[in-house]
């Protein structure tokens, strides 16, 4: 059974897990702001069908206390990543339903860069495009929030 899908359920969860976690109408409306409307909702759609199966494994759990506290580490994402696919492995109708969601999503995924200086700012993901000295530059559609401010220091 080919289960790579787990890379990308857990790449889309991972920004809107500490909204999710907090479960508040205010967080919500936070991480819409902040992560966009379709990263979010996709989030959501996402942990409705792992949550109770996250939940209830031991394992999965600290692995998802410790990708909350820190998204940022590398093994730390590969430890949940890893969770995830133990259970699509246990749960393959589950696999089929979390493909068909990210199918219908399209593609979703939210980036976040700094440009602290005059440096170029780090590119991610397909087609991405470089900006420096204080400008911004996109390839394609952009939504949520962009903010660019300049500090003289």
């Amino acid at each position: 059974m080919d289960i790579t899908i787990a890379t990308e359920v857990a790449a889309a969860l991972a920004p809107a897990l500490p909204y999710l976690l907090k479960g508040t109408e205010e967080a919500a409306k936070e991480a819409g702001k902040k992560l966009g409307s379709a990263v979010w909702e996709r989030g959501v759609k996402i942990w409705e069908l792992l949550k109770s199966k996250v939940e209830t494994s031991p394992s999965a759990s600290k692995a998802l206390e410790r990708i909350v506290k820190q998204p940022e580490r590398k093994d730390i994402q590969t430890a949940f990543q890893v969770e995830i696919e133990d259970i699509l492995l246990a749960e393959p109708h589950l696999l089929a339903q979390l493909v068909e969601l990210l199918k219908a999503a399209g593609d979703t995924q939210a980036f976040h860069a700094s440009n602290i200086g005059n440096g170029a700012v780090v590119v991610q993901g397909k087609g991405a495009v470089t900006a420096v000295n204080h400008s911004f530059a996109t390839r394609g559609d952009v939504t949520g929030n962009i903010s660019i401010e300049h500090n003289e220091d």
